[in-house]
């Protein structure tokens, strides 16, 4: 008869063939039974193993899972799991407890997290008999949309159990199709529109549909703006991104009759110094959560069905609808090394992360596979980065010197399994970000630190360069992993 680990195993590897962690006392029972057939990543840092567990679902959308050391483990990863649960990410986060008989005295190391804020659950198992169910329902709760990080308390003293529990349990299937009434008011909508603009946002990627928008807007004649902070884009050629403060952002939706909001967030804005123009907008998404929260028309469905019905119902426009151009502050040397960039990335998915250039980097790099965070967690992109090469894929992650210093230790990973990571440091000498804001200078503002020389310490290839061309080539070449630091003066 097999043991509780062995079934959880089992149950585990009928959705992933990777877990991530950073294993302490309370977990060494469940990892003895690990089987050959599962990848264990080691991270040096609990919050980096949820950063790489979400990189890994990003490339190979399967649900991550993460084995996190009680509560010293959990409590270091919280920023990471609260971006898991903006980012719509699927991550079982399994957390080795104290024996179960041992709540009562609540020992070193024991925790209880029932109103752990942003999961979609938080599940204790107490007994043996339970455990495969609760890990059941904590997965499909993960896999049911909105997607979302559950944490499963396991205490150690039950992992040896044996077990008769059936683990071949089946699997939730979603259609989400929108009723044909809905479709047609929004053609009608369409039709007595003159002036329309479509507002890209993160689930076109999640639902496949960078093509039925891209085709849409063709249709439509008219601009496609992404979301404020746009976090995932599959190809979507967008004409600029929207700004990150309201009233800024209402100057360009005003000059709309109809704002096709398309699995985006129009509140996604860092300043929120006036009211969202509303009156305009219709939404569609597949997040109920988000749809109870807006006051415009939302349409909750899956988006790839939603843009596919439009595009046979609607008849193509001759007259284009205006494009907002803004003026923008650019710093001509990071520009030009980020168009050179651009050049390379084919093969690539790019993971960005540089708080001065966030909005130019989105702009540009929206054309390939890009990702950032929804949480505006610093220090996401570089473990989300190496967890994607983990499942096969190809990272380039460009990130300031700030947010480098959250997570460097992700880098060791890379070196440790020798993932194909490619990392561009844009180094400003600090937080630009809040210098350029405060109005007022201070010497926090500044930290002075070298991230190449962090990287070479975990076995990266790593260099400092002034002059970005020979930065931009050096990294580019080969298939080695590298992190190139480029130093800038904003």
């Amino acid at each position: 008869m097999p043991t509780i680990a062995q079934q959880i195993y089992d149950l585990l590897s009928k959705y992933t063939n990777s877990i991530y962690g950073n294993p302490g006392t309370t977990e060494l029972h469940f990892l003895k039974y690990l089987p050959n057939n599962m990848k264990y990543y080691l991270a040096l840092h609990d919050g980096v193993a949820v950063g790489l567990s979400e990189g890994y679902y990003l490339k190979s959308r399967n649900l991550g899972v993460v084995n996190l050391h009680a509560g010293p483990g959990l409590s270091n990863s919280f920023g990471y799991i609260y971006s898991a649960y903006r980012n719509k990410s699927p991550l079982l986060i399994i957390a080795g407890q104290q024996p179960s008989y041992s709540s009562p005295e609540e020992p070193m190391l024991y925790y209880n997290f029932s109103s752990l804020p942003s999961v979609k659950e938080y599940v204790e198992i107490k007994n043996s008999k339970e455990t495969i169910k609760f890990m059941n329902r904590a997965i499909r709760t993960c896999l049911t949309y909105p997607y979302g990080p559950v944490v499963v308390s396991l205490p150690y003293d039950i992992i040896e159990d044996i077990s008769d529990e059936d683990v071949n349990y089946g699997k939730v299937v979603e259609g989400n199709m929108c009723s044909e009434s809905v479709i047609i008011d929004t053609v009608e909508k369409i039709k007595s529109s003159s002036q329309i603009a479509i507002v890209a946002g993160y689930e076109i990627e999640t639902f496949d549909a960078s093509q039925e928008v891209m085709h849409l807007s063709n249709k439509l004649n008219c601009p496609i703006y992404a979301e404020p902070y746009l976090s995932r884009s599959s190809g979507i050629r967008v004409n600029d991104t929207l700004p990150t403060r309201a009233s800024e952002l209402n100057k360009i939706i005003r000059n709309y009759d109809l704002v096709l909001v398309l699995g985006g967030e129009l509140h996604r804005v860092l300043y929120m110094d006036e009211d969202i123009h509303w009156k305009n907008v219709i939404q569609v998404t597949s997040d109920v959560n988000e749809a109870r929260k807006r006051p415009w028309n939302t349409i909750v469905c899956n988006l790839k069905y939603f843009t596919g019905k439009l595009n046979e119902l609607i008849t193509p426009r001759s007259s284009p609808s205006r494009i907002i151009q803004r003026q923008k502050r650019r710093n001509e040397k990071i520009s030009n090394m980020l168009k050179l960039l651009l050049s390379y990335t084919d093969g690539y998915t790019v993971f960005g992360e540089a708080s001065s250039q966030g909005e130019e980097i989105r702009e540009l790099f929206s054309s390939t596979r890009f990702y950032s965070n929804r949480s505006g967690l610093l220090g996401w992109a570089l473990p989300a980065g190496v967890g994607y090469a983990s499942a096969g894929g190809k990272s380039l992650v460009i990130m300031g010197d700030g947010s480098f210093n959250y997570a460097p230790q992700a880098i060791w990973t890379a070196s440790r399994y020798d993932l194909r990571v490619k990392i561009l440091i844009i180094n400003n000498s600090g937080y630009e970000a809040l210098r350029s804001r405060a109005g007022y200078k201070r010497d926090f503002f500044s930290p002075e630190t070298h991230p190449w020389r962090i990287a070479e310490a975990y076995d990266f290839r790593a260099k400092e360069f002034e002059d970005y061309q020979l930065a931009v080539k050096w990294l580019m070449e080969g298939e080695e992993r590298k992190l190139a630091e480029i130093r800038v003066e904003e």
